[in-house]
């Protein structure tokens, strides 16, 4: 392939990664989550999504949460689940916590790609006999 052809196919590929790459300002190649759950303990704040899993659903599309961000301690403090934009309920349960849940999240999308909703969840503590 000679050096032109190699200039075209990039050329494509680039006006590919958007769909309207001349209205709105420059897209860029990165893939953003649909939603972003930091997970802490209620009251102390302490970071808890080490041990934590859960979804993110919308309609029948499902993305199970992976890690996303630690603390400055190193901590495992955000987890991510990627999707269409929608709306959205997310489940998460960690041991020794109550589940948690949210309906009814938001995820809109621009000619880019979905913009982000940042949520937090506060868990709490499942009562020791």
């Amino acid at each position: 392939m000679s050096i032109r052809d190699w200039r075209i196919v990039t050329a494509s590929v680039l006006l590919a990664a958007c769909s309207a790459p001349f209205t709105g300002g420059d897209c860029t190649l990165i893939v953003r989550p649909a939603v972003t759950v930091e997970v802490r303990e209620a009251g102390s704040g302490r970071a808890l999504a080490d041990s934590a899993s859960g979804v993110a659903r919308s309609g029948t599309y499902s993305d199970s949460l992976k890690p996303f961000v630690t603390d400055n301690s190193g901590k495992l403090a955000a987890l991510q689940a990627y999707g269409p934009a929608g709306t959205y309920r997310v489940e998460l349960q960690r041991p020794g916590f109550q589940p948690w849940a949210l309906d009814g999240i938001r995820v809109t999308a621009t000619h880019c790609g979905d913009n982000t909703v940042a949520l937090r969840a506060d868990l709490v503590a499942v009562p020791t006999r």
